[in-house]
C-alpha cells in the first residue's frame, strides 16, 4: 500500500488461506486533530500467493517499496479479490469492508482450519464505543458483532486470537470496572455472542503500565508478549500452562513497542516498533528462547545478555513521529517468514510494507545495533 499524500495507511495483518494471502488494514485521512488520522476505513486485499512470491523473486522487491507494490497491484488487480467493486480503482489498494465515523483497527487471525476472526473498532475522542468483531469460516467478512462484558468498563483488542480447551481466546487490554488502571487481559467466547473475562494479569509493579499483549503457545507454556506504556518502554513477557494464572512479568528490553509473536518451527519469533531517537524508529524482529520457568523468578542470562534472547534485528527504518509506523504482523509462508507492517515518515503519510525473510536470515544469535 504506497505513500499517499493526506492518506494514513496503518495496522496491517495478514493470514494465509488456500493459496491466498488476505490482507486487512486501516485507512484514514491525515489529521493534525488525532495521531492516526481521521476517517478510517477497513481495507481488504487478497492476493494470489503464488504470483506475490513470483514478484519477490527480484530482491529489489524484498521490502516492497510504495510505488513498486502498486505497480504490481495495478497489473495484477483482475486476479486480486479486493478489486471486485466497479468504484474501487487500484490508488485505493483494497475493498472497503467496514466503514464508520472512523475505524482504527483490523486484526484477523486464523482460529482453525475453517474458521476465523477479524476484530474492529471506531474510535471517536471522548466517546465509549465497544470493539467489534467478525466471524467467517473464509477469511472474508461481512457482518459483525459489538462485544461487551459486564465486568470490563472499556477495552481494545490486540493481537491475534487463537483457539483452546477454553474457547476462543482473544488478547485485550483496558480497564475492569472500579478499577483505574490499565491492564492486559484475555477474554473468550464460545460463540461469538456470549463472552467472559477469562483472566487479568496483575502481578507487576504499579508505576508499570502494561497494555497490548500478543499470545503464542509452544507445546507447554502460553507465552504474552506486553507492551510497556510508560517510560522507558519497552516489551515484558509471562507465562502461563492454563491461561488462568499467570507469572509475574519480566521485562525483556526497552524502548520498544507493539509486540507480535508467532511459534512455529519450533522457534518464537517475536516483531515490534523500536524506539530509537527521538525522530527515528524502526521495525525490529527478535527471536525469544525462554531457558527457565518464568513462575521461578530465576531468569538465566544468555550470551546475549538479556533474558530469553538469542538475537535481535532491524528490518526497516522511518523517520518523523514513531507512532506513525512499527505495528507489524508475521507469518511463515511456504518456507519463509513474511512480516508486514506499516512504516512512517516525517510528514505522517505511513505505508505498507512487506519484508520476506529466508531461514538463514532470522536473527538467531544477531546483535541490535
Amino acid at each position: 500500500m504506497p505513500r499517499r499524500k493526506n492518506v494514513y495507511s496503518s495496522f496491517p495483518t495478514f493470514v494465509e488461506h488456500k493459496g491466498k494471502l488476505y490482507i486487512y488494514y486501516r485507512q484514514g485521512t491525515k489529521d493534525k486533530r488525532q495521531c492516526h488520522g481521521m476517517d478510517g476505513v477497513v481495507r481488504e486485499i487478497i492476493l494470489e500467493k503464488e504470483e506475490f512470491f513470483h514478484q519477490l523473486k527480484d530482491r529489489s522487491l524484498r521490502l516492497t517499496s510504495g510505488n513498486s507494490f502498486s505497480r504490481w497491484i495495478s497489473k495484477t488487480r483482475r486476479r486480486v479479490k479486493a478489486y471486485r467493486d466497479s468504484d474501487e480503482s487500484w490508488e485505493s489498494c483494497g475493498t472497503v469492508v467496514f466503514s464508520s465515523e472512523n475505524e482504527l483497527d483490523a486484526i484477523v487471525s486464523r482460529l482453525d482450519e475453517n474458521r476465523f476472526s477479524l476484530c474492529t473498532r471506531t474510535y471517536i475522542p471522548g466517546k465509549a464505543i465497544a470493539p467489534t468483531v467478525s466471524f467467517a469460516a473464509e477469511p472474508d467478512f461481512d457482518d459483525r458483532w459489538p462485544v461487551t462484558i459486564p465486568s470490563i468498563d472499556w477495552f481494545v483488542f490486540y493481537g491475534k486470537s487463537f483457539t483452546s480447551s477454553r474457547g476462543y481466546v482473544f488478547p485485550a487490554y483496558g480497564q475492569r470496572k472500579g478499577e483505574p488502571v490499565i491492564r492486559p487481559f484475555l477474554l473468550v467466547t464460545d460463540d461469538g455472542h456470549h463472552w467472559d473475562l477469562l483472566a487479568t494479569i496483575t502481578d507487576y509493579p504499579r508505576e508499570v503500565i502494561l497494555n497490548e499483549s500478543s499470545i503464542v503457545f509452544d507445546g507447554h507454556s502460553y507465552y504474552m508478549f506486553m507492551r510497556q506504556d510508560n517510560g522507558p518502554f519497552g516489551i515484558w513477557v509471562t507465562e502461563s500452562t492454563d491461561l488462568l494464572q499467570w507469572s509475574p512479568p519480566k521485562k525483556l528490553f526497552s524502548m520498544a513497542h507493539a509486540p507480535m509473536a508467532i511459534h512455529q518451527k519450533g522457534q518464537i519469533l517475536l516483531a515490534y516498533r523500536r524506539l530509537m531517537t527521538i525522530n527515528q524508529s524502526a521495525v525490529g524482529l527478535a527471536e525469544f528462547n525462554p531457558l527457565s520457568d518464568l513462575s521461578t523468578g530465576k531468569a538465566k542470562q544468555t550470551d546475549f545478555g538479556e533474558y530469553g534472547l538469542t538475537g535481535r534485528k532491524l528490518l526497516d527504518f522511518y523517520s518523523g513521529n514513531p507512532y506513525d509506523g512499527g505495528y507489524a504482523d508475521l507469518a511463515w509462508v511456504d518456507e519463509k517468514l513474511v512480516t508486514l507492517y506499516y512504516l512512517g515518515n516525517r510528514d505522517a503519510e505511513p505505508a505498507v510494507r512487506f519484508s520476506v525473510l529466508d531461514p538463514r536470515e532470522l536473527p538467531s544469535r544477531q546483535v541490535l545495533r
